[in-house]
This record gives structure tokens, C-alpha cells and sequence, in this order.
């Protein structure tokens, strides 16, 4: 039997449309899921970036300890001279008072990390490592009158202690036996980092309707909001890559001034043996010793240093602080000239 023309052109119009409408459908859903490869994408770069910089600020955190208890050395060598000098002057540079009130600072400073270690503080899992990498001036200054200060997984500190005098008071809170994974915590928490989720976990978070039943405006109202996520998760990678950079720049300065500081303070220590009277040294052991501390008072600077500012619900980089101090380690031990000829 004949099949009628008209039959034939409606069987293809039905055809045609059903295929728009599978192509469609199709769009809608591959809309939705390239968008959540974008965000699985900055997920991929968040635990590579992340877990690269938490290692580095871990190793600065200990790298303040270890320096903060080698300042010890200068009060040592200020308890065994005569006359020496309350007040510095080097090269034309800002006094700075050097006398028995700022060694008995450091005494007290090297006794608090003496306290830190007994209560086991200064381990892997009670995020105090990556707090003070980050936070060295909050967690070592005095707490104003009439304060108390509240840092979250440390004990209140009230008035006239540091942090870190009061923490040396407390037994350290229990952790895994992983404790990467609660100083990575404090490092997200610090930077403002949000919640990282798989994709499958996200869609069902933003949308209860299966993907493929998405119509285009459903489909693209949904990639807008994947798409902010993964803009926020971008921002927060580089907050993390900043502050990797910039912690590396601060150690590389410090070592260097810790390089040429333990020099002097060696020669130091051999001329108070000799002559523990400070009025009795030759010009250029008095330079060297000013030198020393000045030296000292830098590498205190760059290592209590507030890396991170909050503003608001934002948090930034401490950069003019960052710089200058920079500048003043640059003056007092200038940084290797790269033009320079290899020896």
C-alpha cells in the first residue's frame, strides 16, 4: 500500500523536532557538567597549591622557634659584659634600646618556648606551627589592659601575657595522629578558603532535579552558580600561592642575616672573654656588636611579622609592613647580585 506523501513529511517533522528536543537537552546538561569540570579543575589546583605552601608554612613555623631560642645568645653575652650599651646606633640607622628591659624580653621569650615544648604544644596537629607562621605578632605580644584575647583552638589569653606565654600553661588539646590535617584547618580557616565538596556533591547541593532533565535556562542559571564557586575557589588558590611566595622571600632574608648574625655573635662571645668591658672594646668590636644587634632586632621583625590582615570579611596580604622590613634586612645585609660573575 502507498504510503501517503503527507504522512511521510509528518513522520519527519516529528523526527526533526525530536531531535531538536534531544539536542537541546543534551546542551542543557553538557552546559552543567563543563562547568563543573571547571570547578573540579580549580579542586585539582586547590589540593596541589595547598598542600605545597601548608608544608612551607610548617617549616617556617618551626623555623621561628628554632631562631627565637638562638636570640638567646645576645642576653647571654649582654649578662657577662660591663657598661654595656642600653641604646644602639649603627650607621645612621634608628636607635634602638638594647638594655637590660629588652634582654630580659628575650629571657622571658626563650623560657615561653621552653614552656611550649613541655606542654607539647610545639607538634604537628595543634595548629600552633601555622598560626605562628602567620601570625607572629598576635601570638608574641602582650595583651592590652582590660582585653582577652580569643584565638580559636587556643586558650583565652587575658591581660599582660602573650599567646604564647599562655599556652605554655596548658596542656596541648588532643589531635590525630595525622596532624597535617588539622594545620591544614587552621591554614583555610586563616585565609578565608571555602568548603571544598566533590562535583557530585555540589550539584546535588545546588540543584534536585536530574541533569538531564534541565531545561537551557535552568542549565545556565546553574552554571552561573558553579561558576562563582569556582571563581571563589580560584581566589582562595591564589591567597595560598601569595602566601607561599611570601613566606619563602621572609626565610630567605632571615637565613641570610642569621648567616652573617651568627658570625659576630660568635666573635663576640670569644672577645668578652677577653674583655667584658664594653667601654674597654676598639671601635670596630663596638661596631660589630651594634651590628649584631641590629641584626637581631631585623630578623625579630621579620619573623613576628602579621603576614595577614583581616579586612572585614576579606583577608590580605600584609604588604607595605612586609616591604619595609624587607628593605631594612636589604640594608643591613644587601641581597646577592645576580649580574654578579660565578666564582
Amino acid at each position: 500500500m502507498a504510503v501517503h506523501p503527507g504522512a511521510v513529511i509528518a513522520v519527519a517533522g516529528l523526527a526533526v523536532a525530536g531531535f531538536k528536543l534531544y539536542t537541546a537537552l543534551s546542551n542543557s546538561a553538557q552546559i552543567v557538567r563543563s562547568s563543573l569540570e571547571r570547578y573540579n579543575d580549580e579542586k585539582i589546583r586547590y589540593y596541589t597549591v595547598n598542600k605545597q605552601v601548608l608544608e612551607t608554612v610548617i617549616d617556617y613555623g618551626k623555623f621561628k622557634l628554632e631562631i627565637w631560642d638562638e636570640f638567646g645568645a645576645l642576653a647571654q653575652l649582654f649578662s657577662r659584659m660591663t657598661n654595656p650599651p642600653g641604646l644602639i646606633s649603627y650607621k645612621g640607622m634608628e636607635s634602638v634600646h638594647a638594655g637590660r628591659p629588652q634582654m630580659d624580653d628575650i629571657r622571658n621569650m626563650t623560657a615561653a618556648l621552653k614552656a611550649l615544648h613541655e606542654q607539647q604544644w610545639d607538634v604537628l596537629g595543634t595548629g600552633m606551627l601555622t598560626s605562628l607562621a602567620i601570625y607572629g605578632k598576635t601570638m608574641t605580644q602582650k595583651v592590652e589592659k582590660d582585653q582577652v584575647l580569643h584565638i580559636e583552638g587556643f586558650p583565652d589569653t587575658e591581660e599582660g601575657d602573650s599567646v604564647l606565654d599562655t599556652m605554655g600553661t596548658v596542656q596541648a588539646p588532643h589531635h590525630s595522629d595525622n596532624g597535617m590535617i588539622e594545620e591544614g584547618a587552621v591554614l583555610n580557616g586563616i585565609l578565608g578558603v571555602p568548603v571544598v565538596v566533590d562535583t557530585d556533591a555540589l550539584y546535588a547541593e545546588l540543584c534536585d532535579k536530574p541533569i538531564t532533565e534541565l531545561t537551557k535556562d535552568e542549565a545556565f542559571a546553574l552554571k552561573d552558580q558553579i561558576d562563582w564557586r569556582s571563581l571563589k575557589l580560584a581566589d582562595a588558590v591564589g591567597r595560598i600561592r601569595r602566601l607561599g611566595d611570601t613566606v619563602d622571600s621572609l626565610r630567605s632574608d632571615v637565613e641570610r642575616l642569621r648567616d652573617v648574625w651568627k658570625s659576630k655573635i660568635e666573635g663576640i662571645g670569644l672577645l668578652v672573654q677577653r674583655t667584658p668591658d664594653y667601654n674597654e672594646f676598639s671601635l670596630a668590636d663596638k661596631q660589630d656588636y651594634q651590628f649584631a644587634v641590629m641584626l637581631q632586632r631585623t630578623m625579630r621583625l621579620l619573623t613576628r611579622l602579621d603576614l595577614v590582615l583581616k579586612r572585614g570579611n576579606m583577608c590580605v596580604l600584609n604588604a607595605m609592613t612586609i616591604n619595609d622590613c624587607k628593605r631594612q634586612a636589604a640594608e643591613l645585609v644587601p641581597l646577592p647580585d645576580p649580574n654578579a660573575p660565578e666564582r
